[in-house]
């Protein structure tokens, strides 16, 4: 509750441990990485990694919780942050500057910031098996997805990042909701629309090879979007 809490060389917070940041405090990886059980926090706390040359992870094992603070890199010592979510069902509403991956292995990660996923030019969204990325009423930037099998659902968003499919895998859209794609969708495999909305899609280069299936809802191309033609419907 406000100050630094800073990890020492080989440090950590015990795993078991919910991280709550309140008042204006600052959590500091100082090159660590560090897993906890779940993370809540107010605007104005601020995740980051002060220690130069480094590369630092946090991984938020579950609960279901929301942080608005921000998570950022430190600017001028060249220390990286990485996300990471195990379980349970996040929600960041911060404007995120970190520039590392952000791996969703399981639950759900809700974005509601436009920049929730941190920079656009940092590390790529991994949604593996079993987890999914909501957009929930945001225009995100070119920031790249990786759907490895997982779920890409959102409310009435846009994503203008390429989207490659390592596995086949499912974009979702609710009912009355709807999801635009305009950067580049490629991969060895293709995806499921699932839900009663509407899926867009505007770009011409869209070059994966596995088969497109609408299971509900409608798939829109608009413009010069398309289906990529090796992809069987």
């Amino acid at each position: 509750n406000g100050g630094t809490l800073r990890l020492g060389t080989g440090g950590s917070l015990a795993a078991a441990s919910a991280l709550i940041m309140t008042g204006t405090s600052i959590f500091d990886l100082y090159g660590n990485s560090q897993s906890i059980a779940s993370l809540t926090g107010a605007t104005g706390n601020t995740i980051l990694n002060s220690k130069g040359s480094t590369a630092s992870t946090v991984t938020v094992v579950g609960g279901t919780t929301t942080y608005a603070g921000v998570i950022a890199d430190n600017a001028g010592t060249g220390g990286s942050v990485a996300l990471a979510l195990s379980g349970g069902s996040l929600t960041l509403s911060g404007a995120n500057t970190y520039t590392g991956t952000t791996t969703i292995n399981g639950g759900t990660l809700h974005i509601s910031n436009n920049t929730g996923l941190g920079s656009n030019s940092g590390g790529a969204v991994t949604v593996n098996s079993g987890a999914t990325l909501d957009l929930v009423s945001v225009t995100v930037g070119a920031k790249a997805v990786v759907l490895n099998g997982g779920t890409l659902a959102d409310a009435t968003s846009s994503l203008a990042g390429d989207i490659s499919f390592t596995s086949a895998s499912t974009i979702n859209t609710a009912t009355g909701d709807t999801l635009t794609l305009s950067g580049i969708l490629s991969g060895s495999y293709g995806f499921t629309k699932t839900g009663a909305g509407t899926l867009v899609l505007t770009n011409s280069a869209n070059a994966y090879t596995g088969s497109t299936t609408v299971s509900a809802g409608t798939l829109s191309l608009t413009g010069t979007g398309s289906i990529a033609t090796s992809s069987s419907l």
